[in-house]
This record gives structure tokens, C-alpha cells and sequence, in this order.
């Protein structure tokens, strides 16, 4: 095992390769890290403050119950880490692979990506409130039993993304590709899903009450058991279907026409 003091020695004197390092339990702050590796190292329960750290291999690192403070990721690796019960906060993380990364039950509040890579990741029960993800690949990702809420998704791809049972509350996914995504049993209440694609997507037993759906590619799409009192349907296409019963509540539909307080078994189209 190295402490804080000798491992920035040694960065300090030019050293950059750190593989399989033991650095548990340190604390950094105030430091730039750049040009460094560091994947495969055990960085459990470390305390990260006011870092920049610009290209970082972390890929295969164990950074359980590690706290990140005020950090900015620029160029960095971090496929296969684990960061189960991490907390990132005032954090950014831009042209970053996050690849197979395992989030259970961390806390990204407030978090900004931009331009990254988090395909195949498994995010269960992890706390994403108020995120914000831009031009980034979410491909397969695994946002299971996560909170969401309040999340911004610009220009994302979030094919094959697992939702099921996440809290999706005013998240706006507006023109996000959610092809093949399961969301079933997720709350999309005032949700913005405007112009997004979700042909094939899974929304059986969804709460979508409140939200918008204007412009949405709803084909190969079955709302069955789904809350769609108050949404915005207009211009979606093809046509709102279901095997079982949906509520309508004062819904705004594909033709713009307002359905009030209905319950339907079958599909409306026609």
C-alpha cells in the first residue's frame, strides 16, 4: 500500500505509471493529474477534492465508497471500474469511456456528462437526480431502480437502455433515440419525450401522466396498463396501441384531439 504523500512524490518527479497501485484511503485535493495510469488499482474509500484529472487510466479500478469533490474527468478511462457506493459531487466528466462500469448505489446528483461513453454499465438503485448527459452513448445501459429525476438527456443515444422501474419524473429526453429501451413500471410522469424515438421500446405498466410525447416515434409500441392521463400525443405516429387497459385522462392524442377521463381496452387505431 502507498499514502497520498509518497504516490505524489513520485508523480511530482515524473513517475506517470501506477498500475495495480494500493492507494486506499488516501486524500488528494487541489491537485491537476494528467498523463497518468492508474487502472487496476485499489483506490477504495478515497477522498478526491478540487482535481482535474485529464487523461486518467482508472479502467479496472476498485473506487468503492470513494468520494469525488469538485472534479472535472477530461479524456479519461474508467470502463470496468467499480464505483458501487461512490458519491460524485460539482462534478464534469467530458470525452470519458465508461464503459461495463458498475454504479450500484452511488450518488452522481447534479453531474454533467458531455461526449461520453456508458454502454453496458449497471447503474441499480444509483441516485442520477438533476444529471445532465450530452452527445454522449448510452447505449445497453442499466438505469434500473435508479432515480432520474429531473434528468436532461441532449442528443443521447439510449437504445437498449434498461429503465425498468426508475424514477424518470420531469426528465426530458426530447429527439433522444430510446429504440428497444425497457421502460416498463417507470414513472415518466411530466416527462418531455418530444421528437424522441422509441420504436420498439418497452412502456407497459408506465406512468406517463403529464407528459409530452409530441412528434414521437411510437412504432412497433404497446401502452399496455399505461397512466397517459393529461399527455400531450400530438403528432405522434403511428397511432397510440394497446392488448390492455389504458387510461385516458384529458389526453391530447395523435390527431390533436382532447380525450377526457377514459378508460380503454383495445387499440385506438383504426
Amino acid at each position: 500500500m502507498m499514502n497520498a504523500k509518497e504516490f505524489l512524490q513520485r508523480y511530482d518527479a515524473g513517475e506517470r505509471n501506477f498500475v495495480s497501485a494500493g492507494l486506499r484511503d488516501v486524500s488528494i485535493v487541489d491537485r491537476t493529474l494528467e498523463n497518468l495510469f492508474l487502472n487496476q488499482s485499489d483506490l477504495i474509500f478515497s477522498d478526491f477534492c478540487r482535481l482535474k484529472f485529464n487523461h486518467v487510466d482508472l479502467s479496472h479500478s476498485d473506487l468503492r465508497g470513494t468520494d469525488f469533490l469538485l472534479i472535472d474527468f477530461s479524456d479519461c478511462d474508467l470502463s470496468d471500474a467499480n464505483l458501487k457506493k461512490s458519491s460524485f459531487r460539482e462534478v464534469l466528466i467530458k470525452n470519458t469511456t465508461l464503459d461495463r462500469v458498475d454504479f450500484k448505489k452511488s450518488d452522481w446528483t447534479g453531474v454533467k456528462f458531455v461526449q461520453v461513453k456508458m454502454r453496458e454499465t449497471h447503474s441499480l438503485d444509483a441516485n442520477f437526480h438533476g444529471v445532465e448527459f450530452r452527445e454522449s452513448d448510452l447505449s445497453f445501459v442499466n438505469f434500473s431502480l435508479s432515480d432520474l429525476s429531473a434528468a436532461n438527456f441532449i442528443d443521447t443515444n439510449l437504445s437498449h437502455a434498461n429503465f425498468r422501474g426508475a424514477n424518470l419524473r420531469q426528465a426530458d429526453f426530447s429527439g433522444c433515440n430510446l429504440s428497444h429501451a425497457n421502460l416498463r413500471n417507470s414513472d415518466l410522469s411530466y416527462a418531455c419525450l418530444d421528437g424522441a424515438d422509441l420504436t420498439q421500446a418497452d412502456i407497459r405498466d408506465v406512468n406517463l401522466s403529464h407528459a409530452s410525447l409530441r412528434e414521437a416515434n411510437l412504432k412497433f409500441v404497446w401502452f399496455d396498463n399505461a397512466n397517459v392521463d393529461s399527455a400531450d400525443l400530438k403528432g405522434t405516429y403511428p397511432c397510440v396501441r394497446y392488448r390492455r387497459g389504458l387510461f385516458f385522462g384529458q389526453t391530447i392524442l395523435s390527431d390533436g384531439e382532447l380525450q377526457r377521463n377514459q378508460e380503454y381496452y383495445g387499440s385506438q387505431c383504426e
